[in-house]
């Protein structure tokens, strides 16, 4: 047996059905990537430092995962953080963090490819390395070890984790790594030294071993030295957005964006002087809208999501947003698909585009002004006048919407108090316009989302201080006394929060490489997650700053001169320092710089040849294909089937309502015409029996399938096994009248197989406990529910409990279970009973081997 394979049997066996949610870690999600390693040259595995649900929603991550397993001689898998329960296990055992495809430790690998999304995210990058048996430090890595190579907005300045990685791509990454990787393999029996000063030859990549800061006697920034012949200044790739991924992942869990994204152009040129998205994506390029059309709906089949999005900065500015729309509504209206639009300006929120998109289910719609006055607002390059905003508000609200999230930002430059109050001076008149326009019987209602300004790199407010923590309470405190009650801001705690975090993210977003030693210290103490509220623990790094000496005022809180070096000099995102500088000066004065594509010339900022950015000319022709024909309809129009299934192998590790959106996802894979229910939020019908716990198998498990048009029923398990995950497996099929009362009324027993794990004795202790439930007259034990703990009696729900023949020190037993009588014990509860004090409840392989009802000692079928 390998010791991959050894590996993924102890995970399955002893850290999996012990975890929160262990669908995180098992891999073979539908359209999964699988190679022969054997077959391929270059193995690379992208690491995530978020949990699972996080990073599955980032687009980049399945375009980069598709992109680079296009290619024959690449396989690129995949990596999460583990949550605070997994990584517990995986210490305890010594077990290493493989990855999802094949199972492989991170060690393994010639290449880890590190996404870089966001600051917070600095200690789960340590703490991945760590797990998967490679040292933390580049420095300490041999010849042996894979090349750790980051990427993403915080490739900007990697500076505090320059220590951590061997190599970065700055810019758009996804050629740039692939040429990472080929050339890797190609320098392969080189020593580790020589293959990266190789690679630092290729455009974009920078190798921080391969230059050294310089500080003055004060401790002051002096600049950085390139050694060893590498280029003084490293500049970003900026390449024609890629193909988006025609077989996009489909989850086995509800994620953070559980829809289909769709990238429609790369970069902005509006300019907000504290974005720092928008200067690090220049220049902008736009994707053709048909190609953008066909893939859409080629991604939609593949996939059975049931909604799409547009992922832009702002996806109003996309120059054939309308035309698109236009044709791709009656084709995802056809196929039941709902379009949400994120990322929109209120500017460039046009009443065509909100009738538009009234067709499709409304989700809310979320907006960012960021600052409350005129004026703020043209020191932020944001001017967005007062009037414009409320008419377009109105239009959102008289097409039909209720609901509305605005963004504001607290403690932006030159703001005042004046500056605060606007903000809810805004906001009544912007409530006032909604009820003035409203069409909805509900009225209308805003959320407000409130964030603390975070100077960033290669911004124009790169030198400006944050706002001390006791001023930003201070104006909190100030803006929550002048919204209207029906609109308020988080409570105390969430406003703690908001502060540490923010705080913590412009210390490490301005960070030089002397942060590096208190970034390793909060991590050894136990620094995880810090973007999640209920994870985050700033006392972590107050303790870590002080036991380094690292003062973070200084990063966070002190201004710059703008003449003054700056730790990401030598890193070229394209925006010239020179126009920087002048944006903070026009910023100073108020003055406003237009968008070049709207309104010319070009501003010379650098990101491109001059002129790189226009309007691009209309494309001849943005058309969308006839409708298919209508199929011919037979009498019977509404058809239910009753379908039996199996659940097995890694998919017991999938909880109920998870196994519902599989079912439905591959059903509309399959094109099968389901039956949808009416109202504002239209589901499909589909009616299970009674769900598994998590971890178990289940041999026969029933599913009613509603259609609005007949189909064979000997077709339909051939139909949905081909676009099941494996693990799932329909068997048979057959029509029932619509009048068959559901499977929740036919199925009240179920039959099932515990295997408990070999031990010595447990034979003899399982029939002691055996004896003592049929002797008792009542056996009450606590079980969860969701209205708190209650105590639940085992004798209302075991008709049947015998050990079957089995090998020797181990034990099979023959449950049949009843859940007729109210707060029926779960199997869960009889076997934690009968585990007491002889095994561990997790160790029992549980089955459902039939379920229906019980007569004369056995299941009949539903």
């Amino acid at each position: 047996m390998s010791k991959t394979t050894e590996w993924s049997q102890i995970l399955r066996r002893d850290v999996f059905p012990r975890v929160q949610k262990p669908a995180r870690y098992i891999g073979g999600e539908w359209n999964e990537i699988r190679k022969d390693p054997r077959q391929v040259d270059c193995r690379a595995v992208l690491a995530f430092p978020d949990v699972y649900e996080i990073g599955f929603s980032y687009l980049g991550f399945q375009i980069l995962y598709e992109l680079l397993n296009r290619h024959p001689r690449v396989y690129a898998e995949r990596v999460f953080s583990p949550w605070t329960d997994a990584e517990q296990l995986l210490r305890e055992r010594r077990l290493p963090l493989v990855s999802l495809e094949t199972g492989t430790p991170l060690s393994d690998f010639g290449v880890v490819g590190v996404t870089l999304q966001h600051e917070l995210s600095y200690t789960n990058v340590l703490n991945l390395l760590d797990l998967g048996g490679i040292p933390v430090a580049a420095r300490a890595r041999t010849d042996e070890h894979p090349l750790v190579a980051g990427g993403g907005p915080g490739a900007a300045n990697p500076e505090p984790l320059a220590e951590v990685f061997d190599l970065l791509v700055l810019g758009d990454g996804e050629q740039a790594f692939l040429e990472v990787i080929l050339r890797h393999h190609e320098l392969r029996s080189r020593p580790r030294g020589e293959r990266l000063r190789e690679l630092a030859k290729l455009p974009g990549v920078y190798v921080p071993s391969l230059y050294e800061p310089q500080y003055g006697a004060d401790g002051g920034f002096q600049g950085i030295a390139p050694l060893a012949g590498a280029p003084p200044v490293v500049r970003r790739r900026s390449e024609a957005p890629p193909a988006l991924p025609r077989t996009p992942l489909v989850p086995y869990l509800g994620v953070t964006h559980d829809r289909l994204s769709t990238e429609l152009f790369r970069g902005c040129a509006r300019g907000c002087r504290f974005c720092q998205a928008g200067m690090l994506n220049r220049p902008v390029r736009e994707r053709d809208p048909q190609e953008v059309f066909g893939q859409l709906l080629e991604m939609v089949r593949a996939t059975g999501y049931e909604e799409v999005s547009f992922t832009a900065l702002s996806s109003g500015d996309y120059t054939q947003v309308v035309p698109l729309l236009r044709c791709l509504l009656p084709p995802l209206a056809a196929e039941r698909v709902a379009l949400s639009l994120p990322s929109l300006r209120l500017d460039s929120f046009q009443r065509e585009l909100a009738e538009i998109v009234r067709v499709v289910r409304r989700t809310g719609l979320t907006f960012a002004p960021e600052a409350g006055s005129d004026r703020l607002r043209r020191v932020i390059n944001k001017p967005l006048d007062e009037e414009q905003l409320l008419r377009n508000l109105g239009s959102v609200f008289a097409e039909g919407w209720d609901l509305v999230k605005l963004y504001f930002m607290l403690g932006l430059p030159t703001e005042t108090e004046e500056d605060v109050a606007a903000i809810g001076r805004l906001v009544r008149r912007l409530l006032d316009a909604g009820r003035a326009g409203a069409t909805s019987r509900r009225a209308p209602r805003f959320n407000l989302g409130l964030t603390l300004f975070v100077p960033k790199p290669h911004t124009p407010f790169q030198w400006e201080p944050q706002l001390p923590r006791a001023e930003a309470q201070r104006r909190w405190q100030l803006l929550a006394r002048s919204l209207p009650r029906s609109v308020g801001l988080p409570h105390d705690r969430r406003l703690k929060e908001e502060l540490d975090h923010s705080y913590l993210e412009a210390v490490l977003a301005r960070g030089d490489r002397r942060l590096w030693p208190a970034v390793k210290r909060a991590w050894e103490l136990g620094a995880r997650f810090d973007s999640w509220g209920d994870q985050f623990r700033f006392e972590l790094w107050e303790q870590a700053f002080r036991e380094t000496g690292v003062d973070p005022d200084r990063y966070a809180l002190a201004a710059r001169p703008v003449d003054a070096p700056l730790p990401w000099d030598h890193l070229d995102t394209g925006v010239t320092r020179a126009f920087l500088e002048d944006e903070r000066r026009r910023a100073l004065a108020g003055e406003t710089t237009p968008d070049c594509r709207l309104d010319g010339p070009c501003r010379q900022c650098g990101a491109g040849e001059p002129g790189a950015c226009p309007l691009p000319a209309a494309p001849g022709g943005m058309t969308s294909p006839a409708p298919a024909a209508a199929p011919s309809r037979p009498e019977r129009e509404t058809v239910r089937l009753r379908l039996r299934y199996r659940k097995t192998g890694d998919l017991r590790f999938v909880g109920h309502l998870d196994l519902v959106n599989l079912f439905r996802r591959a059903a509309r894979r399959a094109g099968l015409p389901l039956h949808y229910s009416v109202g504002f939020h239209p589901q499909p019908a589909l009616a299970f029996g009674p769900p598994l716990s998590l971890g178990y198998t289940g041999l026969a498990e029933w599913l009613d399938i509603g259609l609005d048009q007949w189909r064979d029923p000997r077709e339909m398990a051939p139909a949905l096994n081909a676009k099941l995950p494996g693990g799932l497996q329909v068997e048979a099929c057959r029509e029932i009248p619509l009048s068959t009362p559901a499977l929740s009324e036919q199925i009240q027993a179920g039959e099932y197989l515990l295997k408990f794990p070999g031990r010595q004795g447990l034979q003899e202790l399982l029939a002691e406990r055996i004896r003592a439930l049929q002797a008792a007259d009542q056996l009450l034990r606590p079980q969860w529910s969701k209205r708190g703990t209650v105590d639940v009696d085992l004798k209302t729900s075991v008709r049947e409990l015998a050990l079957q023949p089995s090998e020797a020190e181990t034990a099979d037993l023959r449950l049949l279970h009843s859940t007729e009588a109210p707060h029926a014990a779960k199997v869960s509860t009889l076997v934690q009973y009968l585990c007491e004090p002889g095994a561990e409840p997790w160790e029992v392989l549980v089955t459902r081997t039939a379920s229906g009802r019980i007569s004369q000692g056995k299941i009949t079928i539903p």
